[in-house]
């Protein structure tokens, strides 16, 4: 449903998509209720000390751990790099497209609908094989449409562009995720899920202060590609590790998972 905020907000306003986020979250929240879930992940963990000391218990768990440690480093550091643009958006409609607000809830739409399309298609593939290709190449084609969506001036490629940076972004969460609850130890899988979150959120809105910063001195173009460029390194490493966290994210039992 929050894919469909950005085509909600387009075409009606701001108001209905406020009320169809509030029924997506209230349809979410009922549907807690018809899960079925196993005892030890519903009761997860005995309490230990502190707060503090079961982050860092966490953190410990996933720079250990040889498949979720590199996936959540690539995450983190494509958000870094990629996901600035979207937190910034405005700024590109009015320098890079010349246009307005109206033009600014079109490509919103366009996030979104990229997003939708995309997300389904990822969520009904009904098998884990595969995924992590998909978490490590989708980051790929999100940064080369990125690219293209930086260096024209082409309202309708534009808008192609934004499809597909949403719907990419949507794979690549979609499938870090999935790995994520189906690779980790009952016991840490919350703290692991906490930790994707806060990479969702603190990556992509630090990447974007650092464009916003640069991009008053040097525009918003050349910091973008700047920052893809860089993705290039970051994307070389995800493929040098890519057989390996496929074998243990989407095969290994859990007691070679970490080493």
């Amino acid at each position: 449903m929050a894919a469909l905020a950005g085509p909600i907000i387009a075409v009606w306003g701001v108001a209905p998509a406020i009320a169809a986020n509030a029924l997506a979250y209230l349809i979410a929240c009922l549907s807690l209720m018809l899960l079925t879930i196993a005892s030890a992940d519903r009761h997860g963990h005995p309490a230990s000390g502190s707060l503090l000391s079961d982050v860092v218990e966490g953190l410990r768990y996933a720079a250990r751990h040889v498949g979720i440690g590199p996936l959540l480093l690539y995450s983190a550091l494509g958000a870094l790099l990629l996901r600035g643009v979207q937190e910034i958006l405005p700024p590109y409609v009015e320098r890079l497209f010349g246009r307005g607000a109206e033009s600014l809830a079109v490509l919103t739409a366009c996030f979104g609908v990229g997003s939708l399309i995309i997300g389904l298609w990822v969520a009904n593939r009904g098998t884990l094989r595969g995924t992590t290709r998909l978490a490590i190449w989708s980051a790929l084609v999100q940064a080369l449409a990125t690219a293209l969506f930086v260096a024209t001036d082409w309202f309708t490629l534009g808008m192609l562009s934004a499809a597909l940076i949403g719907g990419f972004a949507s794979m690549h969460g979609i499938s870090v995720q999935t790995l994520l609850q189906s690779a980790t130890d009952p016991e840490y899988r919350g703290r692991m899920l906490s930790l994707w979150g806060l990479i969702t959120r603190a990556c992509p809105a630090l990447g974007a202060l650092v464009l916003g910063i640069a991009g008053e001195v040097f525009g918003l173009r050349l910091p973008t590609l700047l920052a893809i460029g860089l993705f290039g390194g970051v994307f070389a490493f995800g493929l040098t590790r890519l057989r390996r966290m496929e074998r243990v994210l989407e095969g290994d039992p859990p007691s070679v998972r970490t080493g």
